[in-house]
């Protein structure tokens, strides 16, 4: 097959930007509505196309040409969705199921009748959803749970006497039983104590705004979700700011949310998230606790290594095409099914068993089908590449 050109759907979502993206694709800024996510793979809620054909429907048509006979015997279609992400409003605060808490819970609700479209809904496939983000400029998250000690530092140091009683018992075990405890109690805390809760916590913040971006987080978190006891996950996960090029893997059972910035997001093609906050959508807090890890988790920035981006998972692969400063990106005839997406730049992409090029630029994607011959990229360019991922643990 040759080379494909992709048209994607831009996803809109209330935390998007008006900015990002129509800038990015050189477009009238500001949109006129915000715009959160680009996404590029086949997933129905918003697949890509190519010469007016879904990206399902030509998968579907040789699925070992374009996927490779090893992905295609997996069935299922593209394992993967790759995105751009433009977040100018914290999302809402989320963990992941693994492969096996997804299907028994996809399961679970299959049997119970749950509609796939119902708002209860919490597995609407039988997938796991890891993900790895990319910052393609500074881009701020939480992500996992502090260290016990540091978790009773910080929420000692707002002083809040509202939740005093859940604060001794957490620090007399500051284990993951404890901590465990400690969240299931003040997520959910009855209207008034939440409330009171609350009202300290923004004392606290207006109070130590200049002493630590957390406090800075939580004011504009107040702001945008009064009354949510979301907000005090900023005081549970570590913080972090990736510089561009840094990214972070996030694995099932690990609780995250990204805040702001824009970059490039890889994930397993899945839908499936549960909620903590931060949001109008079905929060289910037994389900989510049944799925998060309690165990402290560091911040591991990840960093290119030899172009690619190093994870456990064996349904995708990010890496990254860097020509900014010219040169030519050679593939060999072995890859496997792949979508590139130039961030900045322009160039040409062709295959050595044709003489015609595509020329290509900031905002465009293309999908390599597994059959095509090896491929040349040349020109001056930033671009990311998704492909499948052939060895793992997840």
């Amino acid at each position: 097959m040759p080379i494909l050109p992709l048209e994607s759907a831009i996803v809109r979502y209330p935390w998007g930007s008006r900015r990002l993206l129509a800038q990015w694709q050189s477009r009238p800024v500001p949109a006129a509505e915000p715009e959160a996510e680009l996404w590029m793979g086949d997933h129905p809620g918003a697949p890509s196309s190519s010469g007016g054909r879904p990206l399902g429907e030509i998968i579907a048509g040789d699925p070992v040409a374009v996927l490779g006979a090893s992905v295609a015997a997996r069935g299922g279609g593209l394992p993967f969705l790759f995105k751009i992400l433009a977040v100018e409003q914290p999302l809402s605060v989320q963990a992941h199921p693994d492969a096996r808490q997804a299907a028994a819970g996809f399961d679970r609700e299959e049997a119970a009748g749950i509609p796939l479209d119902a708002r209860h809904r919490n597995y609407r496939d039988r997938n796991h959803k890891p993900e790895i983000i990319c910052a393609l400029d500074r881009f701020w998250a939480l992500s996992g749970f502090r260290p016990y000690a540091g978790i009773l530092d910080l929420v000692t140091e707002a002083g809040l006497p509202e939740i005093a009683p859940e604060c001794a018992r957490f620090a007399a075990g500051l284990d993951a039983a404890a901590l465990e405890t400690f969240f299931v109690a003040l997520m959910g805390l009855e209207a008034g104590r939440r409330e009171r809760l609350l009202s300290q916590l923004a004392a606290a913040a207006e109070r130590r705004r200049n002493e630590r971006p957390e406090y800075r987080w939580i004011r504009e978190i107040l702001q945008l979700h009064p009354g949510d006891p979301g907000v005090l996950n900023v005081l549970l996960l570590n913080l972090v700011e990736l510089a561009p090029g840094e990214a972070l893997y996030c694995g099932a059972g690990r609780l995250h949310c990204y805040l702001r910035g824009f970059g490039v997001e890889l994930m397993s093609n899945s839908d499936n998230v549960l909620r903590a906050g931060l949001t109008a959508k079905h929060v289910d807090l037994r389900e989510l606790t049944d799925v998060l890890s309690f165990a402290p988790q560091e911040i591991a920035v990840l960093r290119a290594e030899d172009s690619v981006y190093r994870t456990p998972c064996r349904d995708f692969r990010l890496s990254v095409v860097d020509l900014a400063g010219g040169g030519v990106y050679s593939a060999g005839a072995d890859h496997g099914f792949e979508i590139l997406v130039v961030i900045s730049g322009r160039g040409t992409i062709g295959t050595s068993a044709s003489a015609s090029t595509l020329d290509i630029g900031r905002g465009d994607a293309v999908a390599v089908t597994a059959d095509t011959a090896g491929y040349e990229i040349t020109g001056r360019m930033l671009a990311y590449k998704a492909s499948v991922g052939m060895a793992g643990r997840e």
